[in-house]
């Protein structure tokens, strides 16, 4: 009898704690003017991960998933944007990027070094990073951006949740410390969200993606050291009520 309730614990623990939300995003790539290479796709797919596995680290409400095409516009190495904004959802509501819909990123491909597989700064990386640059511009339309995403809307209290952190030129004073442009808060000084790439460098998510939890007002995910904690403490329990009874 003890051990069939103290299974009974751990099933319902384990079920409880897999059964978290996700960010998804559904890539797609335009062929019409040009043609992909694998190699290209890779990288995309890769920064594409980058951000999903970044997100996965925090609790979301429900799994949450929107669509980007890529495209080659011709135009700046990697830009970004969105045909069709937020759809209007009631006074009050939030704007986050899974709103959006229309998302596009336009791409000279040409002017970058494609290669999903360096993981040290240099390492390999001859040119302009398109995975680095890849991963910025996701970090913009994610919410690394001021003017982009809102509390609050239509209610006269809307509040930007990027440009609310900042005070100054500092994003998080006392707390993340990230010191932002000047006149240009969608950008830091320095690492990923840096207004400038030179070749050979390339820059991880996880500095922006604490940034954007912050702004977002997201919960960290529990560490498993603590469900394996919990699950300890309520054999426990069922243990010594099953001995005193």
């Amino acid at each position: 009898m003890i051990i069939r309730r103290i299974m009974v614990a751990l099933v319902l623990l384990a079920v409880t704690s897999s059964a978290s939300a996700v960010l998804d995003i559904v890539v797609s790539f335009d062929d019409n003017a040009y043609v992909w290479t694998n190699v290209q796709k890779a990288v995309v797919n890769q920064a594409i991960t980058d951000w999903e596995d970044a997100f996965s680290a925090y609790v979301l409400d429900e799994t949450v998933s929107f669509g980007i095409d890529f495209r080659n516009t011709g135009a700046a190495a990697v830009t970004y944007g969105w045909d069709v904004g937020w759809a209007y959802l009631g006074t009050g509501f939030s704007s986050r990027p899974w709103l959006n819909t229309g998302h596009y990123m336009g791409i000279q491909p040409g002017v970058m070094w494609w290669d999903p597989t360096p993981a040290i700064d240099g390492d390999g990386i001859y040119g302009y990073d398109a995975l680095t640059l890849i991963r910025h511009e996701l970090g913009h339309m994610l919410g690394s951006q001021p003017g982009l995403y809102f509390d609050n809307i239509y209610t006269g209290n809307q509040t930007d949740v990027w440009e609310d952190q900042i005070v100054g030129n500092t994003f998080d004073p006392g707390g993340l410390n990230v010191s932002m442009a000047s006149g240009d808060h969608g950008h830091t000084n320095g690492g990923l969200m840096n207004a400038y790439l030179y070749t050979g460098q390339r820059f991880e998510v996880d500095q922006t993606m604490a940034m954007m939890a912050l702004a977002f007002d997201l919960t960290p995910v529990p560490e498993p050291m603590t469900m394996s904690l919990l699950a300890i403490g309520g054999v426990a329990v069922l243990i010594k009520r099953r001995r005193s009874a």
